[in-house]
């Protein structure tokens, strides 16, 4: 069995070779920009017809993105209704 001996001086490359105690920080994805509603109003009728029309999310995003360049998250969507 091996002993493992703390040296009370340790070099500069000694620390740097150490691995770290602490845990790492996870990254967390950027948040998305808040969607105001003066932002959302003008788009907001055209958006709910062509979904109550039966028309898939993806593709609804994709056109109103093409139509008027309003861009905004799935979850905009859902949550304005």
């Amino acid at each position: 069995m091996e002993a493992y001996v703390l040296d009370p001086n340790p070099t500069a490359a000694a620390m740097a070779a150490a691995p770290s105690l602490t845990p790492r920080a996870r990254s967390r994805k950027k948040k998305a920009p808040t969607l105001r509603e003066r932002d959302w109003a003008p788009y907001k009728d055209q958006i709910i017809n062509l979904y109550d029309s039966g028309m898939p999310l993806k593709r609804l995003k994709a056109t109103v993105e093409a139509q008027t360049g309003f861009h905004a998250e799935y979850v905009c969507f859902h949550r304005r209704r």
